[in-house]
């Protein structure tokens, strides 16, 4: 995987560059890469003040596709629970690629070779009183 955000000596990504335009006065306590991803580049981030890891992702690839998980996140917040994004950039800033910084949740990775069936029955949406039931196989 490339890494989005090159620093100029190491060759590893500005992360503490980065959360401190997007959270100024939080310390970076610590970040390791996260596995499985297939085109982005993501990072678990610890940073004073906040109890929680927060995720930071690149857009590597597809940079338009940035704006899209926004707007996305917007549309489906009320009705969907989605991550809580607290900052984008949704164009580079600074040579670093288009990225979101969003709260960590605790949640199952999705395994592609296996056999799985999920279900997720969501409260109704406040805006439109429709709730939805996804199933795969």
């Amino acid at each position: 995987m490339i890494d989005a955000v090159p620093h100029e000596t190491t060759g590893r990504p500005d992360i503490a560059g980065v959360l401190h335009r997007a959270l100024p006065g939080h310390a970076v306590r610590s970040f390791a890469a996260m596995t499985g991803g297939l085109i982005n580049a993501m990072y678990r981030v610890e940073v004073e003040g906040f109890e929680d890891p927060l995720v930071l992702r690149f857009y590597a690839r597809d940079r338009t596709a940035c704006q899209k998980e926004v707007d996305l996140h917007r549309l489906v917040a009320r009705c969907v629970p989605v991550p809580e994004i607290l900052y984008a950039a949704t164009s580079e800033q600074e040579g670093a690629a288009p990225h979101v910084l969003m709260r960590w949740v605790k949640g199952h990775c999705w395994n592609r070779g296996s056999r799985m069936v999920f279900s997720l029955v969501a409260e109704p949406c406040p805006r439109t009183g429709a709730s939805w039931r996804g199933r795969s196989t």
